[in-house]
């Protein structure tokens, strides 16, 4: 409830640090059955003048919404129905506010606001009067999510993407599981995936997964291979599994990358490929992965990123930005082990929800990285790392005491 109502706040005065650290600590429930009404009267005994949440379940009610100085008009009519969200704040958070009658039998879900127009409050006065707006809690739940150029490649890609290691090597017994990570990954604004053949069936896995969403996907997937031989026949299954077209292909851990690039340039030409990439997991890596992106043959790269892998600061993130290259951060919840625990209640204060929205609000505060791939096989997760794929995002000294206190 208290993560729904900074939401809320967000949502009608947006998103300031005051509204990221708001913490009620009381909740007041009012019962309105059919005949009930509440006349107009204002909270002038409250000791604070906090923002106040209000928020409807069940029947729909007509809330009327006036002025800070008296009972009578100018006032607004606004139909409240389930699941509708109204904020009391800044000036108006001392307004008189009455229910004037509920609408009995009326509470049945996906009833959604609205607002009209009181024959005594004319639009071209409303903004006089500081009404706060109603907020609709599905729009608060799926904030929209940031997007980046991809370096100077001209792509534009959604700040969080999703990954596939471990997570999607699973048998056709649980293709929906992955149907339904993809479809809520989506629905928050995700667009990037990347997978692999190292990660065993996790690119047939996630084919299926978007199938009827390929338009709307940026796949970025790798070539593992010692020999161009086996990359082709790597290349050629890719083709099947993702309608023919790879929007970056990646040489996985540099193996074979001259080579590689070769033939990869010439499905670059053909249109079967958008961008190439290089990977590497490994700083020891990093001196030749910085001799690939001065090779001017590669548009992208991916590396790990979060506060206990930091190595890429040094060069690489440096030479990305120089030469323009989009930058894929794998690893930004460092495979799982920096979320378990508790979240730190000096983060939560500060507005985070848990410690993967901070992790990877760390990751993309670093404007350099353009998308992160968290990986994960449940849709609750996929769900709160899209909402963590909005601003405001930490400044330095955030950065830093979120580095100490989950790293």
């Amino acid at each position: 409830m208290v993560d729904l109502g900074r939401r809320a706040l967000i949502g009608a005065s947006g998103d300031t640090p005051a509204s990221r650290a708001y913490s009620p600590d009381v909740a007041l429930i009012n019962f309105y059955d059919e005949h009930a009404r509440m006349g107009m009267h204002r909270d002038k005994d409250e000791r604070t003048d906090d923002p106040g949440v209000s928020l409807s379940i069940g029947n729909s009610c007509v809330f009327r919404f006036g002025n800070t100085q008296t009972r009578s008009r100018p006032y607004t009519d606004i139909e409240l129905a389930s699941g509708d969200m109204f904020v009391f704040g800044g000036p108006s958070r001392f307004a008189y506010h009455g229910v004037i009658k509920t609408v009995p039998g009326d509470g049945r879900p996906g009833n959604w606001p609205r607002a009209r127009q009181d024959q005594h409050h004319p639009a071209h006065n409303r903004n006089e009067l500081d009404v706060s707006p109603v907020v609709d809690p599905r729009e608060l739940l799926t904030p929209a999510m940031e997007s980046r150029a991809f370096g100077a490649t001209g792509l534009g890609v959604p700040v969080i993407g999703l990954g596939t290691w471990q997570v999607f090597d699973i048998g056709l017994e649980r293709q929906e599981t992955a149907d339904d990570v993809v479809s809520a990954s989506f629905e928050a604004g995700t667009r990037m995936v990347d997978s692999s053949p190292m990660y065993g069936r996790a690119e047939q896995t996630l084919g299926k997964a978007i199938s009827g969403k390929r338009d709307d996907t940026i796949v970025a997937t790798k070539i593992w291979a010692n020999s161009a031989e086996q990359a082709r026949v790597q290349f050629e299954s890719q083709m099947g599994f993702f309608d023919d077209r790879v929007d970056i292909e990646q040489v996985h851990n540099l193996v074979a990358w001259r080579s590689h690039l070769d033939w990869m340039e010439e499905e670059q030409e053909r249109g079967r490929i958008g961008l190439l990439g290089a990977t590497h997991y490994n700083p020891s890596a990093f001196d030749e992965l910085e001799k690939v992106m001065r090779s001017g043959r590669v548009q992208a790269i991916q590396i790990p990123y979060n506060p206990v892998e930091r190595d890429a600061e040094q060069r690489i993130l440096p030479l990305a930005q120089e030469l323009g290259l989009g930058v894929i951060a794998m690893r930004p919840l460092g495979a799982g082990s920096l979320v378990a625990g508790p979240l730190p209640d000096d983060l939560r204060t500060l507005g985070f929800i848990s410690r993967a929205d901070a992790l990877l609000k760390w990751c993309l505060s670093d404007a350099r990285i353009h998308v992160a791939i968290p990986a994960t096989s449940k849709v609750e997760h996929a769900r709160g790392n899209a909402a963590a794929g909005s601003g405001p995002w930490p400044d330095y000294p955030l950065r830093r005491r979120i580095a100490s206190l989950l790293s």
